[in-house]
């Protein structure tokens, strides 16, 4: 893995000019530019994203940086996740970042084509689109079944490959490449290498803080429903969540932030005692929704709430009464 951020790790040379761009995910992966003409200018604030610093890039220029290879640089089984912010400002090709060798297969990259941001393995593409000028979350996975371009949160493009990415010895490099003609006009605000893929949800919190720290418009999911608002209840009562068509809902019922890891919900919830539900929505393609929370109440001497204690493993007695004349069958 690799993460670059234009808010740390900044080690400038001349002026604004950045020297090393350091990897804050631990693996040591530092992207450097020795010549003073081919680095990318540090902008401190940038109102259009929170007024957050980016790195500038001019491809007359030919600005890049460049990152040693490294086994953490390499798809971990032939599968790879890369997430930039990234804005391009003309509409040339250009690259994001790229690890591709000379010749032959075994590379990946990510660029953005006239407009459309691009996920490039072992030369197959899957394309999405962003306005020119305009700061996007651009993401592209491959998991060896399939190609998936994200823009914002929204799945763009995927289609099917199989062909895992061979392990390669080039350098990866952002901004553009050794190659004049090659390289972004655009700015880079933070960018993440995966060696291997994501979890949807993982990928969704990802969208979701860049989304946040950036104030890029991600698509995200409604939040779900209840059929019954909260509040004191005069009677136990089920209990309907509702949510966007196609997406699966997960819940809790002891206070907690619900997770993808959470119980599915699959029909009415039970209230039958004072409880908090909380709920949130997850679907392929779109940002995980906000989380929702209902409290209710219910007179706790008609309907007290279960206790349970943890060190106390004794079954229960249960003592049954019958009815004034009744008889036992």
């Amino acid at each position: 893995m690799a993460w670059y951020r234009a808010d740390v790790g900044i080690v400038l040379g001349t002026g604004s000019n950045v020297a090393t761009w350091q990897d804050q995910s631990g693996n040591g992966n530092d992207a450097a530019q020795g010549t003073s003409g081919n680095q990318p200018v540090l902008v401190s604030s940038d109102s259009s994203i929170n007024s957050k610093p980016v790195l500038q890039f001019t491809r007359s220029s030919n600005k890049y940086l460049s990152i040693p290879n490294s086994a953490s640089l390499n798809p971990s089984s032939g599968k790879i996740t890369v997430i930039a912010v990234a804005k391009q400002t003309t509409s040339n090709a250009a690259m994001i970042l790229d690890k591709s060798p000379s010749s032959g297969n075994g590379g990946y990259g990510l660029r953005i084509n006239s407009g459309a941001p691009t996920l490039y393995i072992n030369g197959t593409t899957e394309s999405g689109s962003l306005s020119g000028n305009t700061y996007g979350v651009i993401e592209g996975d491959y998991d060896q079944t399939k190609l998936s371009m994200y823009v914002n949160g929204t799945l763009t493009q995927s289609g099917s490959y199989t062909t895992a990415i061979g392990s390669n010895t080039s350098v990866l490099t952002l901004g553009g490449t050794s190659t004049t003609g090659s390289g972004l006009d655009g700015d880079i605000a933070e960018v993440l290498v995966f060696s291997g893929t994501i979890s949807d949800q993982d990928r969704q919190a990802i969208e979701w803080y860049l989304a946040q720290k950036y104030n890029v418009v991600v698509q995200l999911l409604n939040t779900p429903t209840f059929s019954v608002s909260g509040g004191t209840l005069a009677a136990p009562s089920q209990v309907a969540i509702n949510g966007p068509t196609g997406a699966l809902i997960y819940y809790t019922t002891d206070g907690s932030t619900p997770t993808s890891s959470s119980q599915l919900y699959t029909g009415p919830i039970s209230v039958s005692y004072s409880q908090t539900i909380k709920a949130i929505a997850y679907q392929g393609g779109y940002a995980t929704s906000g989380v929702v929370s209902v409290s209710y109440t219910l007179d706790s001497g008609l309907y007290p709430a279960p206790a349970f204690n943890g060190s106390d493993h004794t079954a229960p007695t249960i003592t049954l009464q019958l009815p004034t004349n009744a008889t036992l069958l």
